[in-house]
C-alpha cells in the first residue's frame, strides 16, 4: 500500500542542542539545505510563527510556509501554504546520541522514492555537520 508521507531517521553522534543548533542557525542552515536542492531558505529567525521561503538560485520563491511547531531540542514543523505538504523534524536524545526523524508530505507517488532519497541525503548532512561541532 502506498504510504504518501516521507519518514526517515538518523542516529546522530552528538547531544541533541548541537543537532538543534545546525537546524536552525543561519551559519549552517544553508549548508544542510542545499541538500535538499539548490536556492536558499530564507526567514527572518527560527522561531514559532516565522514566515519561511524556498526559493531557487535565482531567488524565485518556490513554496512559502509558516514555523508551526517550535519545541527547541525537540520539534521543527512548517507548514506550506497553497497545499497540504509539511516538514517536521523531531529530536529525541538517546545518551550521547540523538535521533532525527523527519515526516513530509504528502508526495506524489511517482516522486515518493525520489524524495526519500532527498531526505536520507538531507538527513547525512546534518549528521555530518552535527559530529563535527
Amino acid at each position: 500500500m502506498y504510504e504518501p508521507f516521507i519518514k526517515t531517521k538518523i542516529t546522530i553522534q552528538a547531544p541533541v542542542d548541537k543537532v538543534w543548533e545546525i537546524l536552525v542557525k543561519e551559519q549552517y542552515t544553508q549548508q544542510w539545505i542545499n541538500e535538499f536542492s539548490g536556492g536558499n531558505v530564507v526567514t527572518e529567525d527560527w522561531q514559532l510563527n516565522s514566515n519561511i521561503a524556498m526559493t531557487d538560485d535565482d531567488g524565485t520563491v518556490l513554496m512559502e510556509g509558516t514555523i508551526t511547531e517550535f519545541e527547541p531540542n525537540r520539534r521543527l514543523k512548517i507548514e506550506f501554504e497553497h497545499s497540504d505538504y509539511t516538514e517536521e523534524l523531531a529530536l529525541s536524545e538517546k545518551g550521547n546520541h540523538t535521533l532525527l526523524s523527519s515526516h513530509a508530505g504528502p508526495v506524489d507517488p511517482d516522486e515518493h522514492e525520489q524524495h526519500v532519497e532527498v531526505w536520507e541525503k538531507g538527513l547525512n548532512k546534518i549528521k555530518i555537520l552535527s559530529e563535527a561541532l
